[in-house]
């Protein structure tokens, strides 16, 4: 995948963790997430925009996937399947967004990514988010001309805030509902 620069920068397809598997959205994964999804209406609705948590009929929802999928190759959004390493089941999903100071650009235009993350109410509390926002900093620490990483979440929120709390993120405000954290990369 090229950035806006055209130089060639290598995000990951897959990343694996003592527990985890992080493997990009593919439209084909629209069956199993469907029935995640609908499960979990109400635990997300609060925390995440609805193109991240609705459940459209699966050609939909195997078509949204799919864009996820192009995003990711035209490097500007790299959303992957949470899913537990052993059984490959979906667990949740997570992100790896380019920013500026204002807003979410293409890899070569960015300063800093965000991470955003959800996950199935039903295996909430095993700190598989944590495990997975450890990958993604590796990931981040790679990335030319990114030097920090935010991870935003709703105010009320509380559990979602413990993970940045847990890895060494600053809160440096709120900007409208949302809390903001922030973690500066050492070049690895």
């Amino acid at each position: 995948m090229a950035d806006a620069g055209s130089s060639t920068i290598d995000i990951p397809r897959e990343l694996r963790t003592e527990r985890l598997l992080l493997r990009t959205w593919r439209g084909a994964d629209a069956e199993e997430l469907r029935p995640i999804l609908l499960a979990n209406q109400d635990h997300l609705k609060p925390w995440i925009p609805e193109s991240s948590y609705g459940a459209p009929p699966i050609p939909q929802l195997a078509a949204r996937l799919d864009e996820f999928a192009a995003r990711f190759d035209e490097g500007i959004a790299f959303r992957y399947a949470l899913r537990e390493a052993r059984t490959g089941r979906v667990l949740g999903g997570m992100s790896l967004f380019p920013r500026d100071d204002t807003r979410r650009v293409s890899l070569g235009e960015a300063d800093r990514v965000e991470i955003g993350y959800w996950l199935d109410k039903a295996v909430t509390g095993q700190g598989y988010v944590t495990e997975a926002v450890v990958a993604m900093l590796d990931v981040a620490c790679r990335l030319p001309n990114v030097g920090s990483v935010e991870i935003r979440c709703h105010v009320d929120n509380a559990p979602s805030a413990g993970v940045p709390r847990r890895l060494g993120f600053e809160e440096t405000g709120v900007q409208g509902e949302m809390q903001v954290w922030r973690k500066v990369l050492t070049p690895g």
